[in-house]
């Protein structure tokens, strides 16, 4: 089944992103029932899209998006897996990259803590944008036509603590980008606490988020505070390391001012 998934999704390409079962059939020399059923699967799947009046199958989104975390993942993976493993075992908490997959978050590394922490957050994991500290970091730093997509959806809500509300969320965000991290507490899992901040390319684009989180009942108000700054920090190293560089050649002044602020609190 794989050799055949791989060799149908071989066929598609910018010089011929759309394919009929029959053209897939004679391409691949498959009987046309068993080219249908194989088609008709992958796209249930959501790796191919049907224009049914047309018949013919072009890539799904699904497959976009995944391609669109793979060429984030690999170089990033490997800039922040030092840093994420260093901070988890600095703040014994759980400590984890996510990248933007569609509307979806998605944990592309983890370090967890040696301490209990009762939340997924493993390597895979797919999180809500709007209810996750990385993933209310990369809303904040969408595109409005994006974001606006995002909020105005039917947002679900996984705690009590869950915002929802379309200008709450709007709100929120605003005060995510202003102050250049994120928190949450308890808004995917409750009683978990935690804090994200923006990694940046060479670009100066927001490609993902690290996060550091535990329980309530280690993760007081100023416990969180002290999470904050490990965050931005590490946020910092993993960001120069694919090559920010902030402006006038300092690393550290998107990162500095968040930082600064807290000190001032």
């Amino acid at each position: 089944m794989i050799d055949k998934l791989n060799a149908i999704l071989a066929l598609f390409s910018v010089e011929q992103p759309e394919w009929s079962a029959v053209e897939v059939a004679q391409a691949l020399r498959m009987p046309r029932s068993t080219t249908y059923r194989l088609l008709s699967r992958i796209a249930e799947a959501g790796f191919l899209d049907l224009d049914a009046p047309a018949g013919r199958y072009r890539l799904g989104i699904k497959l976009a998006s995944l391609g669109a975390v793979a060429q984030r993942s690999t170089t990033l993976q490997r800039a922040a897996h030092p840093v994420v493993r260093r901070l988890a075992a600095e703040a014994h908490e759980t400590v984890t990259v996510m990248v933007r997959a569609g509307w979806e978050g998605v944990t592309i590394d983890a370090a967890m803590s040696v301490q209990p922490l009762m939340v997924p957050g493993l390597l895979g994991t797919r999180m809500p944008l709007h209810a996750s500290a990385g993933g209310k970091v990369l809303l904040a730093w969408m595109s409005d036509t994006e974001r606006r997509t995002v909020v105005r959806s039917a947002l679900e809500m996984h705690t009590p603590h869950t915002i929802i509300d379309p200008e709450a969320l709007g709100v929120e965000l605003q005060r995510v980008k202003a102050q250049g991290y994120s928190t949450v507490r308890g808004e995917w899992a409750e009683g978990v606490f935690g804090a994200a901040a923006p990694i940046r390319n060479y670009a100066r684009t927001v490609v993902g988020a690290i996060t550091i989180g535990g329980p309530r009942a280690r993760v007081t108000d100023e416990r969180l505070e002290e999470l904050v700054q490990l965050v931005i920090a590490a946020a910092a190293q993993v960001s120069a390391a694919i090559g920010f560089s902030g402006d006038q050649g300092d690393t550290r002044t998107d990162y500095a001012e968040p930082l600064r602020k807290i000190a001032l609190a």
